[in-house]
């Protein structure tokens, strides 16, 4: 995969929901038409993997001169699958220099499930000020993955970053299930062609076959932001089926062939 250098942000994304991400629709070969739905669907990138957990081991602190703690939370798409045991390392280069399972709430009840906030003890030898590219990654139990992601921090010895402003990397982005990640613009969609005028609350799910690869839900603002769809791939699939559905009249228009290459 080629490495992807992501600064701290927050972006909020579609919310995943349980359930298959399929569709019993017979494929046309191109253009669009429509079919009814009653309710809701619930479509969702199945992250789910194979690979074990990580063999990692905590830093000796004794090996370094100070350190910098950083926090850390899960992003959003990620959310709803996080487990207390999930676990979170920093390396700089190939070592790693933190590691940490998801922090402990300060008030804790059975319906206290928080498990996406992370606080990392950094260490270091380098010294105070310097710029340092750090590798975070993070594993999900329950999706049996790991998935990377990078940042750029300047070190502080002894500071905590993160206090106003919690990190949130794009994990996603760094999956290992899917290597590859396409953009697809909202332009895109021929979407005044099939009378379609973008409402608070409609869904948009991208596809590679049956497997819902991409999600969208229409805000507020609508179409004001210029949005985007984040496509997760194996490979490159020049073309993608997308499905909208249109909660003014409660139907799925199904977008055959929209090309992610142009």
């Amino acid at each position: 995969m080629n490495k992807k250098f992501l600064y701290a942000a927050v972006i909020l994304l579609a919310s995943l929901t349980f359930g298959a991400c399929s569709s019993d629709d017979d494929e046309k070969e191109s253009g669009f038409y429509w079919t009814e739905q009653a309710t809701m669907p619930f479509w969702f990138v199945d992250w789910t993997y194979n690979t074990p957990m990580p063999d990692w081991q905590a830093p000796d602190p004794s090996d370094y001169e100070n350190w910098m703690v950083i926090m850390v939370q899960v992003e959003d798409d990620l959310k709803p699958m996080a487990t207390p045991t999930d676990v979170m390392a920093v390396f700089v280069g190939d070592e790693l220099r933190g590691l940490a399972h998801p922090a402990i709430p300060l008030v804790e009840d059975e319906n206290n499930t928080n498990s996406t906030l992370y606080v990392i003890k950094m260490f270091a030898n380098e010294p105070d000020g310097m710029m340092l590219d750090v590798k975070l990654q993070y594993y999900n139990k329950y999706l049996k993955q790991t998935f990377t992601n990078y940042a750029i921090f300047n070190y502080s010895a002894g500071e905590v970053a993160g206090i106003q402003e919690t990190i949130m990397p794009m994990f996603t982005y760094g999956s290992q299930k899917f290597e590859q990640v396409a953009i697809l613009d909202f332009k895109k969609l021929p979407l005044a062609d099939a009378g379609i005028t973008p409402a608070e609350g409609d869904q948009v799910g991208v596809f590679v076959g049956d497997d819902c690869r991409g999600t969208y839900t229409i805000g507020e603002r609508l179409l004001a932001d210029d949005p985007f769809i984040s496509v997760f791939l194996h490979d490159r699939p020049e073309y993608v089926t997308v499905k909208y559905y249109s909660t003014t009249n409660n139907r799925v228009c199904t977008f055959n062939n929209i090309n992610l290459q142009e």
